[in-house]
């Protein structure tokens, strides 16, 4: 009786101590590391993660760049961090989804944290130059079936090289692609007129239809893009099609419970404002909330979904 009277009241002080810290926290700085340089899209929604915990919660919420290696320096970082929820993990698709079929052995593993939540999605446009014959995606389609293997298909990373190939797999087309270091040199061929067609990411997408440069075919996500209402989903045409990259915010695996509820709660919360909205359309996201509970069944299935696509790019392990 005494032993079981003692647990409960072991229980009880944990549970206690537990609500206290997540009571008080956070009680001192938090750092947000990104996996990305300054300046890159993900930095930017880090930027902005940070701006509106620390108005919500009343802490600091520092960001901190740790980029290299495909993402995997700053993911293995909060993978091995205390649990105590003060180092924190600002991530994507790419590091918590495509990262385990594109490499041989990441040193992180989907376990090493927990998820608090989704905050923002993208996608990619399959864009043309503006002055090009194809207005459509069936225009594409039709002219790169009347040239078996001869239209010339950037891509500037791993992402657009997915995009690229499930289309051809989609739409039963055989083209030349080609590699480039990023996506701004493949925009750059592609107006000078060595290449027919690329995908690029929505930043960049927007700013080339404001300059007049590429013209907008279609977009990747399933259900079309807010940012472009006026282009179709790639998914209408060749259903089973879907393309989405997003952002969210990890722990590292035992952080306490009720520290995970105060920083989900929060970020569903503050990423949820409508005036993000315009600011975030200016980085080519758009807002995509999921609290704890969504988002991590979301990312596993994520993981499932890009290792059949990365399968149908035939991409290699590196």
């Amino acid at each position: 009786m005494r032993s079981l009277v003692k647990t409960l009241l072991g229980l009880l002080f944990t549970s206690a101590c537990t609500m206290a810290m997540a009571a008080a926290y956070p009680e001192r700085p938090v750092k947000l590391i990104v996996p990305f340089p300054a300046g890159s899209q993900t930095d930017l929604v880090a930027r902005m993660v940070a701006q509106q915990l620390t108005t919500q919660l009343g802490g600091a919420f520092i960001v901190e760049n740790k980029a290299g290696a495909s993402g995997t320096i700053a993911a293995s970082q909060v993978a091995k961090a205390a649990p105590d929820g003060y180092t924190l993990l600002v991530t994507s698709a790419a590091i918590q989804a495509m990262n385990y079929s594109l490499l041989k052995d990441p040193p992180y593993k989907p376990n090493d944290f927990v998820a608090l939540g989704r905050v923002a999605s993208t996608g990619m446009v399959l864009m043309v130059k503006s002055d090009s014959p194809v207005k459509s995606v069936s225009d594409l389609v039709a002219l790169a079936r009347s040239k078996p293997g001869q239209l010339n298909a950037a891509y500037g990373s791993p992402g657009a090289q997915i995009a690229l190939a499930t289309l051809a797999h989609h739409a039963k087309i055989a083209t030349t692609d080609v590699p480039y270091k990023g996506i701004p040199n493949a925009v750059i061929d592609m107006l000078g007129g060595q290449i027919d067609f690329t995908f690029v990411d929505f930043g960049t997408a927007l700013a080339q239809l404001k300059g007049g440069g590429l013209r907008a075919l279609a977009v990747t996500p399933a259900d079309g893009s807010a940012l472009m209402q006026d282009v179709p989903a790639l998914a209408k045409i060749y259903p089973g099609y879907s393309f989405t990259s997003w952002y969210g915010v990890m722990a590292p695996a035992n952080t306490p419970k009720a520290i995970q509820d105060t920083l989900s709660k929060a970020l569903a919360k503050s990423m949820s404002d409508p005036s993000l909205v315009p600011k975030m359309a200016t980085l080519g996201v758009e807002p995509a909330i999921m609290d704890a509970a969504q988002f991590s069944p979301y990312i596993d299935r994520e993981i499932k979904s890009w290792a059949e696509m990365i399968k149908i790019a035939k991409i290699p392990k590196q």
